[in-house]
């Protein structure tokens, strides 16, 4: 149905250059309005910082932070390289950054290697604490592959698989899964140690995923749910992720984790162990 244009009226404030959507009359309210709003977001920035407290930092006894600064480097250098880490620790490197990302300076990766074999130099080799490298980026560490701190068996070299699939609007910004899969067989060929860890999982094709896994030659596999629900993912089921845990319990160690509904997991494994085994009591 359509009213016909000498049937409508058209109702405006104002028609400067005969224009039909006419001049709104909260127009002239708008400056108090944005002012106000950006004034309540400053006001509440303010509280938040004041309740949070300051953090203040304090400089290593005889540096002058505002004058020298080549030799307040020197100085922070030789204190932080005095340090001595202690015996059989495993520590994570990097736990809030990609290390080996490709954008990170080899310079910056080696002083990090550098630093671990140093700290750890006067410790007994039995005792010796080992250092874990989480990646997207595996390949990369194949750059250092003959660094000393890989070649005597002080890092375990972790990858993350989230599944099989190619999920482009979620899995943009870091190496293709078969990528990272290839970098990290080469690595265990190596002789390094490595883990996986599937966080956050996705739904997958069951017996490709396992194939991918255990081409990287894990001593030990995570597996979790997505924690920050950033991005909405796609979530394999319960049973699916049940099938997924005993057959890589064939291999490797499997740890689930607790944000996955472990216990459903754990107690899917059981009923299937019930439904397939069984045995035949020996006669008095």
């Amino acid at each position: 149905f359509t009213i016909p244009m000498e049937k409508a009226l058209l109702f405006r404030t104002k028609s400067r250059k005969n224009n039909p959507e006419g001049r709104s009359i909260l127009r002239t309210a708008y400056r108090s309005w944005y002012f106000k709003r950006r004034i309540q977001e400053i006001e509440g920035i303010g509280i938040e910082r004041d309740l949070a407290g300051l953090p203040v930092l304090y400089g290593p006894e005889g540096v002058d932070l505002w004058d020298n600064l080549e030799e307040n480097r020197e100085i922070c250098e030789g204190l932080e390289l005095k340090g001595l880490c202690p015996a059989n620790l495993f520590i994570f490197i990097g736990s809030n950054t990609d290390v080996f990302a490709a954008e990170m300076p080899s310079a910056w990766i080696k002083k990090v290697l550098d630093f671990c074999v140093d700290v750890t130099s006067n410790q007994n080799d039995d005792e010796k604490t080992r250092f874990l490298l989480q990646t997207k980026n595996p390949a990369r560490i194949l750059e250092f592959i003959n660094h000393p701190l890989l070649k005597d068996g002080q890092v375990v070299v972790c990858t993350t698989l989230e599944t099989n699939r190619h999920y482009p609007d979620i899995i943009n910004n870091a190496p293709l899964i078969k990528d990272r899969v290839e970098a990290m067989a080469t690595i265990a060929d190596y002789g390094v140690k490595t883990y996986v860890t599937i966080e956050p999982v996705m739904d997958f094709d069951l017996d490709e995923f396992v194939k991918l896994i255990m081409m990287c030659k894990p001593e030990q596999v995570n597996i979790g749910a997505d924690s920050k629900h950033y991005v909405q993912v796609p979530m394999p089921t319960d049973d699916k992720l049940t099938s997924l845990t005993l057959q890589l319990l064939g291999f490797t160690k499997v740890i689930v984790k607790k944000n996955l509904s472990g216990e459903t997991i754990l107690q899917n494994i059981v009923n299937r162990i019930k439904q397939n085994y069984s045995y035949e009591k020996q006669p008095k």
